[in-house]
């Protein structure tokens, strides 16, 4: 018996996708939603809404298909408005096809495969300015620490707890001394190439552009991945926006030491 001509198309995509790539696309596309008041004023006046571009949905992404391997970086080239931001979002699920949102929906036929327990980040063009300015970079990582491997820190410092006798203990409670948190920041900082004893007690306001994209990327890095076999895709928008060319070059070199592992 035949079997179904859809089915045969995704086993067909699907060995297309190997173990070496950590994210990989294919018919994906993407269309605005037109506002609520373009629909209402096409529905009051469909003569003269027909003729305008801004009442029907635009379509941002038509018939996509790509991969990214696995321990590499990747980059997205283009002029403005050509839908970087759009791709990036759709890759790292922030927009699907089983949901609808203001900004549009990805298409029923769109397929985007990820490896199995996959962490996705995705930090936004300006992501630094949500960072709390005052706090140094050691309160800003060991707090990202705490939060991002919550039930793992309870298990580890379950015994200082118990002595404490204190089942409330806040990040700041928790004994300096952690090996586990003083290896993480350790081998974050050092493949992000920063440097701890000038950089971790400054104020996060007091560093520079550059400092500053590679501290919040490495706020994300504190996560610990309990599964050997998972892998990281970390989404970057715009990551050099703003910075001096010595700046850009020094987080792209920073970028290329974490996808190959280095550090």
């Amino acid at each position: 018996m035949d079997s179904d001509p859809k089915q045969q198309q995704q086993q067909q995509e699907q060995q297309l996708y190997n173990c070496t790539a950590v994210v990989s696309w294919s018919r994906l596309s993407f269309a605005t939603t037109p506002s609520l008041f373009s629909s209402l004023l096409r529905c009051l006046s469909p003569a003269s809404s027909s003729s305008s571009p801004s009442s029907s949905a635009k379509v941002l992404l038509r018939d996509l298909h790509g991969s990214f391997r696995a321990a590499t970086l990747n980059g997205l080239l283009g002029p403005s408005g050509s839908g970087k931001s759009t791709l990036l979002r759709c890759l790292s699920g922030n927009f699907t096809n089983t949901n609808n949102n203001n900004n549009g929906q990805l298409s029923p036929e769109s397929v985007i495969i990820r490896q199995p327990d996959q962490q996705v980040v995705f930090l936004e063009q300006f992501a630094q300015q949500s960072v709390h300015q005052l706090l140094t970079v050691r309160q800003l990582l060991r707090y990202a620490f705490y939060f991002k491997n919550r039930k793992r820190n309870i298990e580890d410092d379950k015994n200082n707890n118990n002595n404490n006798n204190n089942n409330n203990n806040t990040p700041e409670d928790e004994p300096k001394s952690s090996a586990l948190l003083a290896s993480r920041m350790k081998a974050v900082m050092a493949t992000l190439m920063l440097d701890g004893d000038r950089v971790l007690e400054r104020r996060f306001a007091d560093l520079s552009g550059g400092q500053q994209k590679r501290v919040v990327i490495a706020q994300e890095m504190m996560a610990i991945i309990e599964n050997s076999s998972s892998t990281l895709l970390l989404v970057l928008d715009e990551p050099v926006t703003g910075l001096d060319s010595a700046a850009a070059l020094e987080v792209v070199r920073a970028l290329k030491r974490l996808a190959e592992g280095e550090g």
